[in-house]
């Protein structure tokens, strides 16, 4: 498997639109961004564990997408004390049925739990996780290592206008692998 059939896979996928190889200097943009990017109105630090790890992996592809595409069906947020302990996090749709009957958490959205029985010990740090990602169908090598990992807004323009892709029609996703 090569980059470009990792392209081509890729807009065979529902509600893919376009896929671009990020070149060094937008993916170096991009991590300068998130540097600057907060949670919860403002104030909460974020961490991007999900950007390091794509910035491990040897290629890294950008995914124009509409809302048709593929979604995680596990948690790719956790909000994190001081303490290392994950006090809440987001939920997968697919999950939200089962979270709603459970009487260990607070939901503080419509797809985002607390534990309130979990102390939260200074100030929390909301961390971006990357998620494994093999396609829809599997057809992408588990031995690569791809994941995939969403940006925030404000990197989300950054990736439309470096690619001249109109700005609000489409969202983005990082994939990246080992090839």
């Amino acid at each position: 498997m090569d980059v470009q059939d990792v392209i081509i896979g890729l807009m065979k996928e529902r509600g893919a639109v376009r896929a671009e190889i990020m070149p060094d200097d937008l993916c170096r943009r991009i991590l300068e961004e998130e540097a600057t990017v907060t949670g919860a109105m403002g104030s909460m630090p974020v961490k991007n564990s999900g950007l390091d790890e794509c910035l491990k992996r040897n290629t890294i592809l950008c995914v124009f997408e509409d809302e048709t595409f593929w979604t995680p069906d596990e948690v790719t947020m956790h909000m994190v004390g001081e303490d290392g302990k994950i006090v809440g996090h987001d939920i997968p749709k697919s999950q939200i049925l089962e979270y709603s009957k459970r009487n260990d958490v607070m939901f503080i959205s419509d797809d985002f739990v607390m534990y309130p029985e979990i102390p939260l010990e200074g100030t929390p740090t909301m961390d971006m996780l990357a998620v494994p990602y093999y396609g829809s169908t599997g057809w992408i090598p588990e031995e690569t290592g791809c994941i995939i990992w969403f940006p925030s807004p404000t990197s989300n323009v950054i990736i439309h206008r470096y690619y001249g892709q109109p700005v609000g029609e489409l969202a983005t996703a990082m994939i990246a692998l080992n090839l």
